[in-house]
């Protein structure tokens, strides 16, 4: 049988399969976006959503573990770091392969948690010990054209929150 070679992990194709995940969860799980239920919740569906389309990663909400250890992110003032859980983190279990993390927000939060979330993304991407590939925001909408995020590396979180309230 002939091995199949995977595609390059580019920012492009995970803003592909990103898009194709959230078409997907608008198609199958549009109850949950019209119900109002929880973002943890919509996460998780999400998350389900990406585990098809990233399908030779690791899909995890919330997983507070880094190779066995607390996730944590360190900043010039704290000695043991901050114990951190994403909200979705595509990467490879039990190794250091972190590809990509994900903040996502429903349509009604304000900017000022919005920009929380996209200051935990930098966080993330600056981090050593974390080295996530790429970070991207979603911001849900009541509708799947209503949706809006951005995909970025280390070298360009300096304008992140800029580069999502142009989009």
């Amino acid at each position: 049988m002939k091995k199949v070679e995977h595609l390059k992990m580019t920012k492009s194709v995970i803003e592909d399969r990103l898009r194709n995940a959230l078409r997907r969860l608008y198609y199958y799980d549009q109850a949950l976006i019209y119900d109002d239920v929880h973002e943890r919740s919509i996460a998780h569906r999400l998350a389900v959503h990406m585990s098809t389309v990233f399908y030779e990663w690791d899909v995890d909400v919330e997983y507070n573990r880094d190779c066995g250890d607390v996730k944590r992110i360190y900043d010039n003032s704290e000695s043991r770091g901050k114990p951190v859980f994403p909200d979705i983190i595509v990467h490879k279990r039990g190794t250091e392969e972190n590809l990509l993390v994900i903040e996502i927000k429903k349509w009604f939060s304000s900017s000022r948690f919005d920009a929380g979330d996209l200051e935990k993304i930098r966080m993330y991407l600056l981090s050593p010990t974390l080295q996530y590939r790429y970070g991207a925001f979603v911001k849900l909408g009541w509708s799947l054209e209503d949706v809006r995020f951005v995909v970025c590396t280390k070298g360009q979180i300096d304008n992140l929150l800029c580069q999502f309230q142009s989009t």
